[in-house]
């Protein structure tokens, strides 16, 4: 018999044990001088078989301590929680944009009342390969992972460090893991009704390359869905995903809003999709000799610091990213003891009138 199905077999035999109970979670594994004498084997083909089930994530070494049982549910084995973040360091200190920074906040505030330890990874990730030599040595019990991994897959890759995930801020409709996201229908149905009473037609502005923005566009359609005075106005659809992260967008948006409007001259409202494109939208208007609100109004969404500084005033959505990463910790910590909670994973948000719609 060789080496290979021996190790497969222990493999098999230990999967065994922790599905019928005979190993329960946070069990010590069987020493290796049992499994040696249970299988006749050496510690070599006992130490291959550990370590293909530590990287399945169903183990877990803690080094002076042994090898247990990990698998969902297993409880605090680390102590640590870790937040991976898609942007760098540096821009968690962009004063017109708190986002990220609420985000950190509202963790590290759950994880510290909890009295675990609280780790940040800053980067770009991308794929299993990156996780194994960019993270490999972070321990954690669980992740918080930023909702813009979902934008080139299902980040089923980071199960290579825990089995324990929750998303902030993506598309839930994109992932395996519970996501954490703004329930925009509300916002946007309060919104359509300030629209409504001006008259005339109303642009939704938006692009569809990012897991954040299709979420929002599908509540977006879920609060429009009777209606038929909206245009949906996609100003990225002719690049490719490089193309749009590497390009201006406020040529991209005067352009589409310039054809849209032709078509569509009786349009009085535009509703875009982040702070930053209403704001490049109300100059790409401006720069068209419209007035705004008085010819057609425009509002964003997320509430950043710098819808504060347009003029006029920039109405918006607040997404409260402090109270999403709260609730977002509490489902990872849910998931990490094994409780079955109702928590809701759609976070309420708010429209912030102000002069610009």
């Amino acid at each position: 018999m060789s080496d290979n199905t021996i190790y497969g077999k222990i493999v098999e035999y230990l999967k065994k044990s922790i599905e019928d109970g005979s190993l329960k979670i946070g069990d010590a594994v069987y020493s290796e001088n049992l499994l040696c004498e249970k299988f006749n084997v050496s510690r070599t083909s006992v130490r291959k078989a550990i370590r293909q089930m530590v990287g399945e994530n169903l183990l877990v070494s803690r080094q002076g301590l042994g090898t247990f049982v990990k698998s969902n549910g297993h409880g605090f084995l680390h102590n640590s929680i870790c937040m991976v973040n898609h942007y760098s360091r540096l821009l968690r200190y962009d004063p017109t944009d708190t986002y990220y920074m609420d985000a950190i906040y509202g963790v590290e505030n759950a994880v510290n009342l909890k009295s675990l330890n609280f780790q940040m990874f800053s980067g770009y990730i991308d794929g299993e390969l990156d996780v194994k030599t960019k993270m490999e040595h972070i321990k954690v019990d669980g992740l918080i992972i930023d909702g813009k991994y979902l934008n080139t897959g299902n980040a089923d890759y980071f199960r290579r460090l825990s089995p324990h995930i929750v998303i902030l801020d993506g598309n839930p409709e994109e992932s395996s893991f519970p996501v954490i996201a703004p329930d925009a229908t509300p916002a946007f149905s309060e919104l359509l009704a300030m629209a409504e009473y001006r008259g005339g037609k109303i642009i939704y502005l938006y692009d569809d390359f990012n897991a954040i923005c299709r979420h929002r566009l599908k509540c977006f359609k879920a609060a429009a869905q009777t209606r038929n005075d909206v245009v949906f106005v996609n100003y990225g659809e002719s690049l490719t995903r490089d193309n749009f992260d590497n390009i201006d967008h406020y040529y991209l948006i005067k352009t589409a809003l310039d054809k849209a409007i032709r078509s569509n001259p009786e349009c009085r409202t535009v509703i875009a999709n982040s702070d930053l494109s209403a704001i490049k939208a109300m100059h790409a208007l401006k720069q068209s000799n419209f007035i705004v609100p008085d010819d057609i109004a425009v509002s964003g969404f997320s509430g950043m610091n710098i819808s504060t500084m347009s003029d006029p005033l920039l109405t918006t959505v607040y997404v409260d990213a402090k109270g999403m990463a709260e609730i977002a910790s509490t489902h990872l910590f849910a998931q990490i003891e094994g409780k079955h909670q109702e928590i809701p994973t759609l976070y309420p948000t708010r429209v912030l009138r102000r002069k610009s719609l």
